[in-house]
C-alpha cells in the first residue's frame, strides 16, 4: 500500500531542530520461515593503527552543522506490507520505477511506483531474515543475501519463480553485491571472508581472506568492478584487488564496527560509517584519509551511507531515526532528514538522482530530489505524482 501524508512534509530541517532518538543494532532480527513467492575487536597492527591516527589527527573533523538549502529531499509517498513483513533493507531498481525490499520473514518486495499503485511482487524462498539486498546495473537481476548463509538470485518479473541459490558460507551472510558486467557475485559472511562467484553459473572462485572478525559489508567498485571494498566488526575497512585476490590496503581508522563501506561513482573515494557513530572517506588512489565526520549521528550507530551519483553529496542513515544529507565539497553537514518512527536500516538514489529510498522496519519512504537543471524533479520514469515542498 501507498501511503501519501495528508501534509507534504520538508525533510529539510533547520539548524536547532531536536534530533530523533532509538537505539538498537539495525540488523537484529529474529529468523522466521519464509513464505513462498506469490503476487501480492581490531587486529593489533601498531604501526598502521598509529599511521591512522596520524592520518585522523590530519583530516577535518567536522561538526555536525547544518546549512539551509531549498533543494533538499521532501517526502514524496510511504511504501507499507499490507502483511507483518517488517523491513531490513531496499534499493532503488536501475531504469526501472520499481523499489526492492528484503523483510524479516524472508521475503523479497518488488514494489511498482506507478500510477494506480500496483500490488507489489512477493518473492520467497529465504529461511531467515533478508540482511542485504541488490539490483544489477540493467535492473533484470535482483540478489539477495540472508541470515540462514544463502544468497538468492531472482529475475526482475512478476509471478511466481524459483530463485538460484549460491551457498558458499556457512555462516549468515550479511552483505552481497553483483558486479557491474553482471558476470561476478560478491557476498561477505560472519565466518571472516568475502567470496567471490562466476554468474550465471553461480562457481565459486575465490575467498579475500585478511578480515579477524564477522564482515558486514562489501561492495564492487561501480564501474569496472575491479576493486572490492569491505568492513568489519574488527573496525577495519579493506581495499581488495579483485584479479590478485589480495588487499591492496587495511584502513584502520574506524573506532567501532564498520556496517557499510562504498565506493563513489567514479571509484575514487571510499566512504564507511560504522557504530562508533563515525563516517570516513579515504582516497583509493593515495589510499590516504580524505575527510572525518566525528559523532556524525552524536552517538547513535550508522547504518548505512551511499554516495549520490554527482558525487558531491553522501547520504548516511541511523539508529536515532534520521538521515543526514553531507556536502562532500564544503566538507559539513547539509540537512538532517526527518520522516522515520524507526530506527533507518537502510537509504539508497535513484541512479539519476532524482529520488531517494529509506527503510525502517515498518514503512519505505520514497524521497524526491530536485536534478541540477531539471525544477520538476523527473525520476526515471517519472510515474509519482509530485508532491511541493510546503
Amino acid at each position: 500500500k501507498l501511503r501519501f501524508p495528508s501534509i507534504p512534509a520538508m525533510a529539510m530541517v533547520p539548524e536547532g531542530a531536536p534530533a530523533g532518538t532509538g537505539a538498537g543494532d539495525c540488523l537484529a532480527a529474529e529468523p522466521t520461515d519464509a513464505a513462498d513467492g506469490d503476487e501480492a575487536g581490531a587486529p593489533s597492527r601498531e604501526g598502521e593503527e598509529e599511521e591512522g591516527a596520524a592520518e585522523r589527527a590530519a583530516a577535518a573533523d567536522h561538526a555536525p552543522a547544518e546549512e539551509e538549502c531549498e533543494e533538499d529531499p521532501w517526502l514524496e509517498c510511504t511504501l507499507r506490507s499490507d502483511r507483518d513483513s517488517r523491513f531490513t533493507t531496499c534499493a532503488m531498481v536501475p531504469r526501472r520505477s520499481q523499489v526492492a525490499s528484503g523483510s524479516q520473514d524472508g521475503s523479497v518486495f518488488l514494489w511498482p511506483l506507478a500510477p494506480g499503485f500496483p500490488r507489489p511482487t512477493r518473492l520467497g524462498g529465504h529461511k531467515g531474515p533478508v540482511t542485504s539486498i541488490v539490483v544489477s546495473t540493467s535492473g533484470e537481476l535482483v540478489a539477495s543475501a540472508s541470515i540462514d548463509a544463502s544468497v538468492m538470485l531472482w529475475k526482475n518479473q512478476a509471478g511466481r519463480q524459483v530463485p538460484a541459490v549460491v551457498k558458499v558460507h556457512f555462516s549468515p551472510v550479511r552483505a552481497c553485491d553483483i558486479s557491474h558486467s553482471e558476470r561476478m557475485l560478491l557476498t561477505a559472511s560472519d565466518d571472516k571472508l568475502v567470496k567471490l562467484c562466476l554468474l550465471p553459473s553461480r562457481r565459486f572462485v575465490a575467498s579475500l581472506v585478511g578480515h579477524a572478525n564477522w564482515v558486514r559489508t562489501a561492495a564492487f567498485s561501480p564501474k569496472t568492478s575491479s576493486l572490492v571494498v569491505s568492513g568489519s566488526d574488527d573496525k577495519t575497512v579493506r581495499l581488495w584487488d579483485v584479479e590478485r585476490r589480495e588487499a591492496l590496503r587495511t584502513w584502520y581508522d574506524c573506532e567501532g564496527g564498520v556496517t557499510c563501506a562504498r565506493f563513489d561513482g567514479g571509484e575514487t573515494t571510499v566512504a564507511a560509517c560504522s557504530l562508533d557513530s563515525a563516517v570516513n572517506l579515504w582516497d583509493t588512489r593515495s589510499q590516504a584519509l580524505r575527510q572525518h565526520y566525528g559523532r556524525a549521528h552524536g552517538s547513535s550507530a550508522i547504518a548505512q551511507v551511499t554516495f549520490h551519483p554527482t558525487k558531491e553529496l553522501l547520504l548516511s542513515c541511523s539508529v536515532d531515526r534520521t538521515m543526514r544529507l553531507w556536502d562532500l565539497r564544503a566538507g559539513r553537514l547539509r540537512s538532517t532528514v526527518y520522516g522515520h518512527e524507526q530506527p533507518v536500516q537502510g537509504c539508497c538514489w535513484a541512479s539519476d538522482g532524482s529520488r531517494l529510498a529509506s527503510c525502517d522496519v515498518n514503512a519505505i519512504n520514497i524521497w524526491a530530489f530536485p536534478v541540477a537543471g531539471d525544477s520538476s524533479a523527473r525520476s526515471e520514469g517519472g510515474l509519482l505524482p509530485r508532491r511541493q515542498p510546503a
